[in-house]
């Protein structure tokens, strides 16, 4: 999550298991299953380290040139929810607004690999669309690419990616 991108920036990111919308519906006891999961890698890094133990373990569940079955990729998913903030009006009003973005596909393999190549598919043929710099000199990919790269993800014929926003106006 982040909120007030630029001078006030605040980036906020949880490590999920459950999924977003689950997540917030357990409000604060969605911090449970993340460190369930947290507490399982780190006894199982340890154990990893453990003379014999360890190469057996590694062996036992990923053997050497293996990577992730096409079954276990097609089942993962990615959500992406983000906040954002304008500064304060002269009035003290801020407006507010919010994005959920759900990919399809394990997170480390395919929606990387669709994230790469669509933004080198906006270098290529977007160009024109794309600003010629950032505001300050260091662009990140969502400034320099952001509404023509969300656009190629959302119409994308490989796995289409599911958009949904809320804009909102400070009230009296």
């Amino acid at each position: 999550m982040s909120r007030r991108f630029g001078p006030h920036f605040v980036y906020y990111e949880r490590y999920l298991p459950m999924g977003f919308k689950d997540s917030s519906h357990m409000k604060a006891f969605s911090a449970i299953p993340a460190l369930l999961v947290q507490v399982g890698i780190v006894l199982g890094l340890a154990a990893s380290r453990l003379p014999g133990i360890g190469k057996w373990i590694a062996n036992s569940f990923s053997p050497v040139g293996t990577g992730m079955s096409d079954a276990d990729c097609q089942n993962g998913f990615v959500e992406v929810y983000a906040e954002v903030e304008s500064p304060p009006d002269n009035a003290g009003k801020v407006d507010k607004a919010n994005c959920f973005l759900k990919f399809k596909g394990d997170a480390c393999n395919w929606v990387t690999a669709q994230c790469v190549c669509e933004a080198a598919l906006c270098l290529l043929l977007d160009r024109d669309s794309l600003p010629p710099k950032s505001v300050d000199g260091f662009g990140s990919p969502a400034e320099i690419l952001g509404g023509s790269l969300l656009k190629r993800l959302m119409r994308s014929k490989v796995r289409q990616v599911q958009c949904t926003t809320n804009a909102r106006k400070a009230t009296d």
